[in-house]
């Protein structure tokens, strides 16, 4: 078969039997399939069908209804003694949600329905607000990039790649940025916030595979780092004063 092209990588040949485009960019087949390169997929693989924060706060919940769902059935009385049997529900929804079946995340919904509408039924209107929440919660919980992949759903590439700069993209800088407010009301927080600052900073590298990004929360961690020392050496002095 004819070449199409030079691989960006490796600068091989390649044909459109063995081509692979990157996000534009034209590979041969093993520079494409390398982890470094579809950083992309790379990153959907390690996720897939992993337990996510969602998954174990609905499977702690689980246990939570189970107790809850016992104590309505021994010591409730009446309707109270009824609700024993959705709080049960509730129980089995969470414990199937944390073992990944497809099926809970329609129970989830069902479940959050039925408990908005005993809200609305106890409380009236004032329930309306916690039912609100409550299904704002839920789709929150199942529309995560990070939970979809838990349970083996799609997701698109650049949900994938938003997720990533979020949450994995050079953790340290956004680690500065949190020493670095946590500095302003304990200044002896701001050397870390600065050191972690400039060692993030100095790691951004937009052309990395996967590129290595938010250099803003760095500058961020650095000045309020700066900051904090100024707000620090400020309480020193006016306390000296003071004593003087």
């Amino acid at each position: 078969m004819p070449a199409l092209g030079n691989c960006q990588r490796c600068g091989t040949f390649f044909c459109a039997g063995d081509r692979r485009d990157v996000d534009g960019v034209a590979y041969c087949a093993p520079c494409g399939n390398r982890p470094d390169v579809d950083w992309i997929e790379a990153y959907r693989q390690s996720l897939l069908g992993r337990r996510d924060g969602w998954a174990w706060l609905f499977g702690f919940s689980a246990i939570g209804y189970l107790i809850f769902s016992a104590n309505l059935a021994a010591n409730g009385s009446g309707a109270l003694k009824l609700l024993a049997i959705p709080t049960l529900g509730s129980a089995i929804t969470g414990g199937l949600f944390f073992f990944g079946k497809p099926v809970a995340r329609i129970l989830l919904v069902v479940s959050t329905l039925f408990w908005g509408s005993v809200q609305l039924y106890l409380l009236g209107a004032w329930g309306l607000l916690p039912t609100l929440f409550s299904l704002a919660f839920v789709a929150t919980a199942l529309t995560t990039p990070r939970n979809r992949l838990f349970f083996r759903l799609e997701v698109s590439r650049s949900r994938l790649k938003k997720d990533y700069q979020k949450l994995a993209d050079n953790r340290l800088a956004r680690n500065a940025f949190g020493l670095g407010l946590l500095a302003l009301l304990l200044p002896v927080l701001g050397p870390l916030a600065i050191i972690a600052g400039v060692v993030a900073f100095k790691r951004v590298d937009p052309k990395a595979r996967p590129p290595i990004g938010n250099g803003g929360y760095a500058i961020a961690g650095i000045a309020l780092g700066v900051l904090s020392l100024g707000v620090g050496a400020l309480w020193l002095t006016l306390g000296i004063r003071g004593q003087l």
